[in-house]
C-alpha cells in the first residue's frame, strides 16, 4: 500500500505513504527487537497513535477529492493486477 500511494502521482498521497512506512517500521520493532525499550515509553507510544490518527484523516482527505480517488484507485488496481489478484 505504501509503495501504491507513493507512485499514485498525488503528492499528499506520497506523505501518507512514507508515514505509514514508519509505522511498520515502528512495528516491526516493537515485535522483533525486544531488546528495544523504545515503546515502554508511552509517550512513544502515543506518538505513533497520533501518527495512525493523521494517516486515518490524510486518506479520508484524499478519497474525497474526486481526482485523488481516480488516480490511487487506478494506481491500486494496477499494482494488484501485477500480484496477481483480479480486480473489477
Amino acid at each position: 500500500m505504501p509503495q501504491c500511494l507513493d507512485n499514485s502521482n498525488v503528492a499528499a498521497a506520497a506523505t501518507v505513504g512514507r508515514k505509514l512506512n514508519s509505522l511498520r517500521d515502528d512495528r516491526n520493532t516493537a515485535d522483533y527487537e525486544m531488546e528495544s525499550a523504545v515503546f515502554e515509553n508511552p509517550e512513544n507510544v502515543q506518538l505513533r497513535i497520533l501518527v495512525a490518527e493523521q494517516v486515518i484523516q490524510q486518506i479520508d482527505a484524499l478519497v474525497a477529492v474526486q481526482s485523488d480517488r481516480d488516480n490511487l484507485c487506478a494506481t491500486l488496481k494496477e499494482r494488484a493486477r501485477q500480484l496477481g489478484v483480479h480486480v473489477v
